[in-house]
């Protein structure tokens, strides 16, 4: 009902549920801009902070724990990327800036950037679409997941 009223508002879902099945309820509405965390992540203040700045930022976000808990499907556009494209999205799902992506997985920001490209080909996603490239490559990458 916010979205519907105020679609450009940010919204932190706190939940007790660690279950693919509510996310995925998230994902039908395809309007980006909220986080799913959960309950107990909120004293992981970076974990906060990256649900509220994804948020305000328009992404979805989702808590590390729920994504710990998840594989792409076979046969899935998201199966057929490398490990190293797979944890570049995954980080990406999780609401890292490219700077703190760069940290975890050890490159270059400059390499951030060019393996986010590639995700985006993997994946067939212009950037020129309605919706953020960013965004739509973590709303494809939470629908092909399965738990």
């Amino acid at each position: 009902a916010i979205k519907d009223s105020l679609p450009d508002t940010g919204i932190v879902i706190l939940s007790m549920h660690n279950d693919r099945r509510y996310v995925t309820n998230l994902l039908q509405r395809d309007s980006p801009g909220w986080s799913y965390l959960l309950k107990q992540s909120l004293p992981d203040v970076e974990t906060l902070v990256r649900a509220i700045s994804g948020s305000i930022a328009g992404w979805p976000v989702v808590d590390p724990a729920v994504m710990a808990n998840l594989s792409p499907r076979e046969g899935t556009p998201v199966s057929r990327l490398t490990p190293r494209l797979s944890e570049l999205l995954q980080c990406i799902a999780q609401g890292y800036n490219n700077a703190a992506i760069a940290e975890i997985m050890g490159i270059t920001e400059r390499s951030v950037e060019a393996y986010t490209s590639n995700v985006y080909r993997e994946l067939d996603i212009s950037g020129e679409q309605d919706i953020h490239a960013r965004v739509k490559a973590t709303l494809l990458y939470l629908q092909d997941l399965q738990a």
